[in-house]
């Protein structure tokens, strides 16, 4: 057994030069590209070619030293932090993603990805055919080569598309979960097809049977994942958040799980397909992101509500017992006459992306002005208000609805709202039912239903200062327990 040696000094310096000057290139063009109206990514991607061997490196030699690995342990060490960034990536990626929309528009990716494979394949089939034979390292394997070329241009890029959605504030949006998913599909295919094309011209013996394995191991990974893994995660959580006291434990917990499940998919290319498969598990793991995409965003948007940094002083406290003050009044007289309310008090997590969806007021909290606001039949009655910094900043917003599977059916589009806006974020979000005019109150992903005004006052206070804070942020079961209370 060959015994384990460090990398040089020398290594590792030129390992910190690289990553200095990577980030601070792609930064700097990553901005003038922004300035020319392009997303940063473009700018990005030029990094790359400037100082690789195309311009930079080339031109002078020096540069090339530091830059272009000299070495393989250089390789190697270059190799690992660019992993390791393109993990963080894909889940950046993941947790973007999110499946009520690609399932409401999956006919439309079927659709484009059908055409993305189709078109491309072709168009790059009818490239390799008629390019001219002095262009061919061997003119009578034209046949192999053609369909290398079509099946290379059928195979996109899923963390450039992703970063691009990301830059043009497109990967939230209908139009960017269509193209992910198509995105996906199209390299999945893509990737398959290409390991067949290079078994041929390698003269592997690639059958149907061995392709068919490793996808069938991936897909049966996920299924595991999203049964067993679901639950898993959902179990670490809970004990993380409840048992564990240090500062950093959801962080912590978020990265190994990402590596983790990286391991796994990675483990799992253990098949004579060789490195080309290992691009298929690549989107298996982002797809295993996207089926933890709640646990893994509701934890890390929990990173913000800690109270380290809090500067809170008498006055605020002054000021939200007036808020609490306003608030009962309102839902009091709310409740009373059965007048259907939905507001959404922001705490640490910024609030600002479901502000922008509704009419902006910036005006002062009053009970006057809370209860007029959802006069039925008045322009402003529909929707969501957000109170951000002890301020009205918005009526009529929309708020995201929660896909729980387990949300009583005797629950309306305002408790799925309130309980939606609580997965992602840490506000707090009171409902008036129009039917029955009971009182409700979200935080955290718990639901609690039915609150005597009394009751209410307390639990808002509770939680608002951060003495439940523990309690209420554990577990996504918990208001299943309450649901039907």
């Amino acid at each position: 057994m060959d015994l384990f040696t460090a990398a040089s000094h020398h290594d590792v310096l030129v390992l910190v030069v690289q990553i200095a000057v990577l980030l601070f290139t792609v930064r700097a063009l990553g901005e003038i590209a922004q300035r020319l109206g392009q997303p940063s990514v473009v700018g990005e991607i030029l990094a790359g070619i400037v100082l690789g061997p195309s311009l930079l490196s080339s031109l002078f030699p020096v540069v090339g030293e530091w830059i272009v690995p000299q070495t393989a342990v250089q390789g190697y060490l270059l190799e690992v932090i660019s992993l390791i960034g393109a993990i963080f990536l894909l889940l950046i990626t993941g947790l973007e993603t999110d499946l009520s929309l690609i399932r409401r528009h999956a006919r439309t990716a079927v659709g484009v990805s059908f055409g993305g494979i189709i078109v491309t394949f072709l168009t790059g089939f009818l490239l390799g055919q008629y390019l001219p034979d002095f262009l061919l390292a061997d003119p009578s394997q034209r046949l192999v080569f053609a369909l290398f070329v079509a099946t290379a241009m059928s195979i996109s890029a899923i963390p450039v598309i992703a970063k691009v959605l990301m830059d043009l504030n497109l990967m939230r949006r209908d139009i960017g979960q269509t193209i992910i998913a198509s995105g996906m599909s199209d390299d999945t295919i893509g990737w398959i097809l290409l390991s067949i094309v290079v078994g041929l011209a390698s003269g592997e013996a690639i059958s149907a049977g061995s392709v068919l394995q490793i996808v069938g191991s991936v897909l049966a990974f996920m299924v595991l994942s999203f049964t067993l893994g679901r639950w898993f995660v959902k179990k670490a959580l809970d004990f993380v958040q409840d048992g564990v006291v240090s500062r950093d434990r959801l962080l912590t917990l978020v990265i190994v799980l990402t590596f983790a499940w990286g391991a796994i998919t990675q483990a799992l290319n253990l098949e004579t397909l060789g490195w080309i498969m290992q691009q298929v598990l690549e989107w298996g793991f982002l797809a295993i992101i996207i089926i933890f995409q709640p646990e893994l965003r509701r934890a890390l948007e929990q990173l913000g509500r800690g109270k380290l940094f809090s500067s809170s002083t008498l006055n605020e406290e002054s000021e939200r017992n007036r808020l609490i003050e306003a608030m009962s009044k309102s839902v009091s007289y709310m409740a009373k006459r059965r007048i259907g309310a939905l507001i959404s008090i922001e705490r640490e997590t910024g609030l600002s992306e479901y502000i922008e969806t509704g009419i902006p007021m910036n005006s002062d909290i009053t009970s006057e002005l809370m209860i007029n606001l959802f006069i039925p039949n008045t322009p402003l009655h529909d929707g969501a208000v957000i109170v951000q910094k002890n301020r009205i900043a918005a009526a009529a917003c929309y708020l995201p609805l929660s896909e729980s599977p387990f949300i009583s059916k005797e629950l309306g589009t305002r408790h799925r709202a309130a309980l939606g806006i609580s997965e992602v974020t840490d506000a707090i979000t009171i409902v008036v039912s129009e039917e029955t005019g009971a009182i409700s109150l979200t935080a955290n992903g718990d639901l609690h239903r039915n609150l005597s005004l009394e009751d209410f006052e307390v639990k808002l206070r509770r939680i608002w200062f951060g003495v439940e804070q523990q309690q209420t942020a554990s577990s996504w079961w918990n208001w299943r327990g309450e649901k039907n209370g």
